[in-house]
């Protein structure tokens, strides 16, 4: 009963209230729009910003993955090994030469073995060895010298003689250098050889070019040039000839060639590079007949000038004089 009255009486008061007050006036036309365009701005950037933070995160997630990956290329170009070129022993000319590899005895080298970084190989005053780098090249090594493979394309002479044949059309991928006392050599494609003493450092180049890379800046030299570098870090040129002696105990350490089913031009082509030569033929004819026979048997532990004397002998070719730079090469018969 009370709580009904109490709540007629408060009813009442408001009604009261309310009439007191009258009606509320409606806001205008000019007022009402103003009010639409103050909430549509706010509303604009209300947007704006969300947009912007969504951008800004983007921007973040993509940063932080372009950063990853720059990371991880760093990570895997210093951790993971570098890819080898494969160095095998291709000949062995005397005694057996000796290797030692890191953290191994001194044993000697076996025909068909794979030197890893690390090993060095000596020779002494009877031994010569020559080296298959990948498809390419061919690394011989003279008496009395000691080589060590320092890195996958990198090896350090201490002593005696290299001699790299790097064909142009073959090896032009494979880059090698030869580290001495007197600086680095690398080469472009070529035929050349590093002889180091105790007192200075040889590099003579029978083709192509090489770079000499010391600490007080780059020498170039071209075929048909020698340079020497004296203790003083003079350099001092002079001139060698393809067919210079000084190739020869290179041309003796020659991997042999497999002629067996080669044609007789592409043993010429070996031979006349071996050399330091170049073939000519009498004629057309002759050209022909070298490039279509096919050879048979093996020059094995024949230098080049001994196997090519033995393989023209055994066919209906034969030489002809055409200088000291050429090998002559002609058919038998009267037609040339």
């Amino acid at each position: 009963m009370n709580r009904d009255h109490t709540d007629e009486t408060e009813d009442d008061g408001v009604e009261a209230l309310l009439r007191q007050v009258g009606a509320r006036d409606e806001p205008s036309a000019a007022a009402m729009d103003e009010v639409r365009q103050a909430v549509h701005a706010e509303w604009r950037a209300v947007v704006a910003q969300r947009k912007r933070q969504r951008r800004t995160l983007t921007f973040g997630i993509a940063a932080s993955i372009a950063l990853v990956a720059i990371v991880a290329s760093w990570v895997l170009r210093f951790a993971a090994p570098e890819p080898g070129i494969e160095l095998t022993v291709a000949r062995i000319e005397g005694q057996g030469p000796l290797v030692t590899a890191r953290g191994e005895p001194t044993r000697a080298l076996l025909m068909g073995e794979s030197i890893s970084v690390g090993a060095a190989l000596s020779t002494d005053d009877a031994t010569r060895i020559a080296l298959q780098y990948g498809a390419g090249t061919s690394v011989r090594i003279d008496r009395n010298s000691t080589i060590e493979r320092v890195a996958p394309d990198r090896f350090l002479l201490s002593a005696g003689a290299v001699y790299v044949d790097a064909h142009p059309q073959v090896a032009a991928d494979a880059s090698l250098v030869i580290e001495t006392r007197a600086g680095e050599v690398r080469h472009l494609g070529t035929q050349y050889q590093v002889r180091q003493s105790p007192e200075t450092v040889e590099v003579s180049i029978r083709e192509g070019r090489v770079e000499i890379v010391r600490t007080n800046g780059a020498a170039l030299a071209s075929a048909g040039e020698r340079v020497r570098i004296t203790p003083g870090d003079e350099i001092e040129r002079s001139v060698i000839s393809a067919q210079d002696p000084d190739w020869a105990w290179a041309e003796a350490a020659a991997p042999s060639f497999e002629i067996h089913d080669r044609t007789l031009a592409e043993f010429l082509e070996w031979a006349a590079r071996e050399t330091g030569r170049q073939v000519v033929y009498a004629s057309r004819e002759a050209q022909r007949a070298a490039e279509t026979l096919k050879l048979r048997g093996s020059v094995a532990g024949l230098d080049p000038e001994t196997a090519l004397t033995a393989v023209l002998s055994t066919t209906e070719f034969a030489r002809y004089e055409a200088g000291n730079e050429l090998i002559g090469v002609r058919l038998a018969g009267p037609a040339d």
